[in-house]
């Protein structure tokens, strides 16, 4: 009789048969259902795909990242967005669920309020829909926004008489005034509740559009959301003066950041899993693809001081990674997205390349303008950048500090 293991190691053997009743029993148990990757995009968006990689030579710096500078490490925990005042104060919300402050004078962050609970277990996944997790602030006129403001005693205002929205992915949308007091908008939509309330735009009569990224996972379940890649995110309208809120779009591929764009008459919003930004036509209620993005963009910034003729012409798009090759052959196989559900966090989050990366895209064609990327990951996994002063500052939900690079040192 012939020994299996005259043939193979004992090593081979073993990881043989955990693959072999893996395999078998990961369809049984109970877990994600991934479906496969598709990227739908238009032929505009395939000419802009090969136009980039035609001149990536060109198009990819990563000389600004010599200029970049950590700030608030250690304190800025997982800042996934900023909101600037008209003072010049800057608002970040983070992972404990607190919103905090800070001028770029001082650089000394300071706590201003929080929607969730206060608890000893605050930063903790687990804990996020207690105490609340921060996503998109803006501010905006308080005119619109009176029968709220009525529901604050002395209600105080922002410098321009503004107030803060603040889009929580659990608790919903709230109205802050200056001293933080708050006071809840929404979190349903069609009967439905928000489980991943994420980034807003407003518009100048008052009118908030939101991105609820998914209706299948929470926040604190985003990378199962990645893994079973379907479609399920929604778009938002709410009108305060009414104060109804209305379902756009729904079945979206993970709607992220996204701004006004055509004064007001469109959306721009980012595609996280189709790795693309859409344009949104509010009248018609349809989409049309606008930018290839070279990874799965997050959230959007428009630069207004960037026209010489006062039109602002560059968008900013933070992009989490882009894939590596190990990504891309996981994300084909469904089997192997299913097991790496099972696996600890850490385990996918290992998957992702720990690169710094955001791009400037042109606003009238949709093109890049240029890649910024470095590899040591000085400034790793970007959610955004937002100009402050003579700054941009690049954001992360993964990060526990915030990165500067002067405006300067981009052509």
């Amino acid at each position: 009789m012939v020994a299996i293991g005259d043939y193979f190691s004992r090593n081979v053997i073993v990881v043989a048969f955990f693959t072999a009743l893996i395999s078998s029993s990961i369809d049984q148990y109970p877990n994600i259902e991934p479906v496969p990757v598709e990227l739908n995009y238009a032929l505009p968006t395939v000419q802009q795909q090969e136009q980039f990689e035609l001149n990536a030579a060109t198009k990819v710096v990563s000389s600004v990242y010599d200029h970049a500078e950590k700030l608030l490490e250690g304190e800025a925990l997982a800042a996934e967005d900023m909101a600037v005042a008209a003072d010049g104060r800057a608002y970040m919300g983070l992972r404990d669920g607190r919103i905090v402050s800070f001028a770029p004078e001082d650089l000394v962050l300071r706590n201003f309020s929080r929607i969730g609970a206060d608890l000893p277990t605050c930063g903790e996944l687990e804990s996020e829909p207690k105490c609340g997790r921060p996503l998109g602030v803006l501010f905006t006129r308080a005119a619109p926004f009176q029968r709220y403001l009525k529901r604050i005693k002395n209600a105080q205002l922002f410098p321009n008489d503004q107030v803060m929205l603040v889009a929580d992915a659990y608790k919903g949308l709230h109205l802050m005034d200056a001293v933080g007091t708050k006071v809840f908008l929404f979190n349903h939509a069609n009967g439905t509740p928000t489980k991943f309330l994420n980034a807003l735009a407003v518009t100048e009569d008052g009118t908030v559009y939101a991105t609820d990224s998914s209706t299948r996972y929470p926040r604190n379940k985003v990378l199962l959301d990645l893994l079973e890649h379907i479609p399920s995110g929604r778009l938002l309208r709410f009108q305060p003066q009414r104060g109804d809120v209305e379902v756009l779009a729904e079945d979206l591929p993970f709607p992220n950041g996204l701004v006004l764009a055509d004064n007001e008459q469109s959306l721009l919003i980012a595609m996280s899993m189709e790795k693309k930004i859409a344009k949104f036509t509010i009248r018609t209620r349809k989409f049309e693809d606008f930018a290839f993005i070279p990874g799965a963009p997050d959230n959007v910034w428009i630069d207004h001081s960037a026209g010489a003729d006062g039109a602002p012409k560059t968008m900013f798009v933070g992009i989490v990674s882009r894939p590596s090759l190990v990504y891309r052959l996981l994300m084909q196989s469904m089997k192997a997205r299913k097991i790496l559900a099972l696996l600890p966090r850490w385990v996918t989050m290992a998957v992702l390349k720990r690169t710094s990366v955001f791009a400037t895209i042109d606003l009238l064609s949709g093109e890049i303008q240029h890649l910024y990327e470095e590899t040591t990951g000085k400034a790793f996994l970007v959610s955004g950048v937002h100009g402050l002063g003579d700054h941009y500052y690049l954001l992360s939900w993964a990060r526990d500090y915030v990165v500067r690079i002067p405006k300067s040192v981009f052509n």
